[in-house]
């Protein structure tokens, strides 16, 4: 909440997507999609849009898991 100013009320069972620029998210569904094929980097560089429309520079780190183990 002090991150975005989304309430865990307001995200909890939203699309993930409200967090992104919109102009990004079409790069960020490459990137998952690269990462569950194991075809790229683990590390994804982004920008999130906060409630009050302040853009906020993010760096995310994915790993994909399978039964509990990291892939």
């Amino acid at each position: 909440e002090q991150l975005t100013g989304f309430t865990a009320e307001e995200m909890i069972g939203s699309n993930v997507s409200l967090l992104y620029v919109p102009k990004v998210w079409a790069r960020v569904v490459h990137f998952f999609k690269g990462a569950l094929a194991h075809e790229n980097q683990a590390v994804f560089q982004a920008e999130w849009l906060s409630k009050d429309g302040r853009i906020i520079f993010i760096s995310q780190t994915v790993s994909i898991t399978i039964n509990g183990l990291v892939t």
